[in-house]
């Protein structure tokens, strides 16, 4: 059984999609609505609730989970992959959405740490994420080391996950949103 973890309910996204493309496989899902968002909260939090969350996982029966929320796979999911995995649950796994999406932005699989792409054209990306997310630079390493000529700003987006998780509509969101953008556009 493969387990799904988010700190709320936006990882049903993440589960939807490996519904979609796993449909003979079992999932469970956790999302820590207690404790949402985690954004704000410190790195020792947040790699203790990713921990707990991802022990009720294995705990029950799940061999592999997913961190579908980004700060917990930017802040929690290296430490509890060396630290506490290997003894915890011996021979299970633990991975997250920052591999996927830092694919997905430079094009250049996970494998491959040091293309040849000094030629390309220097582009500027915006990630807009929880606190915790930007000021962890996890996405600007691995994009950094993959993508040398796309270059990241970290934006930090204080109350658009509790809008989200607070299931507040396309018009709030879209209000949020385009005053985070206007900020890193002036």
């Amino acid at each position: 059984m493969i387990g799904v973890f988010d700190s709320g309910s936006g990882g049903l996204t993440v589960l939807r999609a490996l519904r979609t493309h796993l449909p003979e496989q079992d999932f469970l899902y956790f999302g820590d609505h207690a404790n949402a968002p985690y954004g704000h909260r410190s790195n020792e939090q947040i790699v203790d609730l990713t921990r707990r969350g991802t022990d009720a996982l294995m705990a029950a029966g799940c061999t592999l989970v997913v961190l579908a929320c980004n700060t917990a796979a930017a802040i929690a999911l290296r430490t509890l992959q060396q630290d506490w995995l290997p003894t915890a649950y011996p021979g299970n796994r633990i991975l997250g959405v920052l591999v996927p999406m830092v694919e997905a932005v430079t094009g250049v699989p996970w494998s491959q740490e040091h293309p040849n792409n000094s030629s390309e054209t220097t582009q500027n990306i915006t990630l807009f994420a929880t606190r915790q997310t930007v000021e962890s630079g996890a996405f600007a390493e691995e994009i950094g080391k993959r993508a040398p000529h796309l270059t990241l700003t970290g934006k930090a987006c204080p109350g658009l996950v509790d809008a989200i998780e607070g299931g507040a509509g396309k018009g709030p969101l879209s209000g949020l949103i385009a005053g985070f953008v206007e900020e890193i556009i002036n």
